[in-house]
């Protein structure tokens, strides 16, 4: 891993002595009865709003493997989890938390120090958890391989990982992860600063075109191009933007990719099952960046593959490719394969390839998850 790549997490104690108060586990506590009672210190998962963290215990049952309960919203001004949905984007964010909390409780990375994600990888599994009448609760099973030691410290390490809900597999995912110390931070991000670019003003694509709520979630500007749209990013956004960063972090990248591809198939409820991305450097705030969607051609004549590339100044911050693209997540929650605008209309969605239960390891059953 070149140290150009990265998307960076970092967040900043709430006092002195947090990161003593956190390490050694005793406060995250893994039982039957309290798994789902309360979230995890949001320190762990670098973010400041209690209500952004999804992550309730923690427990390490071996060398390098670890258990970690997790609690979704029934609503969520950004996520689509009504009525039971499964939203790629809220998926990511599960495991970009686990990611953290793994590094910070079963490594002992200190929390002052920036993460940089320089992969991931996301499988969705399924389309709906059930009736949505009550907040999907989640058990995630992770192994951390490939952890890189110094002397003093752990310093990187890539985490693999599924999701279950009441048994059944819901998604998949791999990320890497590496550690860098504030001192090696600003030296890092003095060597790559770039040039500001030039103010301008945009005009942001309609809202309801990229199926976001409001126009703040709106990341795509408007563009005379087919493929290629201007990176829009308002950092007071309470979501993108949960705590004060001094880039663009990989969760808005990947969200503008899908909502260019919601945005080229006229389709705002398009969502992915699966999703390969590398951050190969930082998006800077103050700089113009374009995102590029592209199809992948496919021998069945239907387009369910995606490239996505965001640039500036010919630099590459991000390719992502986007599988099984396909009209499942709505405002509202009901599939909507069925909309004359989408063209996969009548289509069905492949399972994960190899998907068992856990639990039991015999084949998932293809249904609907009840509760």
């Amino acid at each position: 891993m070149s140290s150009h790549s990265t998307q960076i997490e970092t967040i900043q104690p709430v006092c002195s002595r947090v990161e003593e108060s956190f390490r050694g586990g005793p406060i995250i506590i893994l039982s039957e009865q309290t798994a789902f009672s309360r979230t995890v210190p949001r320190e762990l998962v670098h973010r400041a709003a209690i209500a952004e963290v999804y992550l309730t215990s923690f427990s390490q049952t071996g060398e390098d493997e670890f258990e970690i309960s997790a609690q979704w919203p029934r609503s969520h001004m950004f996520y689509r989890t009504l009525n039971g949905a499964v939203d790629s984007a809220l998926l990511t964010e599960t495991f970009r938390q686990a990611t953290v909390l793994i590094a910070h409780l079963g490594y002992a990375v200190p929390l002052e120090h920036s993460f940089l994600m320089p992969d991931m990888q996301v499988t969705r599994c399924e389309d709906y958890l059930g009736s949505g009448d009550r907040p999907a609760e989640l058990r995630l099973k992770l192994s951390a391989v490939e952890v890189r030691r110094t002397p003093k410290s752990v310093v990187g390490l890539r985490v693999d990982g599924t999701f279950t809900c009441d048994g059944t597999l819901i998604g998949r995912a791999s990320a890497g992860a590496r550690f860098i110390d504030p001192r090696s931070y600003l030296r890092y991000r003095t060597r790559h600063r770039k040039a500001a670019a030039a103010a301008h003003r945009v005009v942001a694509v309609e809202p309801s075109r990229v199926g976001a709520a409001t126009h703040s979630g709106v990341l795509l500007v408007q563009s005379a191009g087919n493929d290629n749209w201007p990176l829009r990013v308002d950092v007071t956004h309470p979501v993108y933007f949960d705590h004060t960063l001094d880039h663009v972090p990989g969760a808005v990248l990947l969200e503008a990719a899908r909502q260019a591809i919601r945005l080229k198939m006229n389709d705002p409820n398009l969502d992915f099952s699966q999703l390969q991305a590398s951050f190969h450097s930082i998006a800077e705030l103050d700089q113009i960046q374009t995102v590029t969607a592209l199809t992948v051609p496919s021998s069945d004549g239907i387009t369910d593959t995606w490239t996505v590339t965001i640039q500036s100044n010919e630099e590459t911050h991000m390719t992502a490719t986007f599988a099984r693209v396909h009209s499942d997540v709505s405002p509202m929650g009901p599939r909507i394969s069925d909309s004359p605008n989408s063209p996969y209309r009548g289509a069905t969605k492949e399972r994960c390839p190899g998907g068992e239960n856990p639990t039991s390891g015999e084949p998932a059953p293809a249904r609907r998850l009840g509760r």
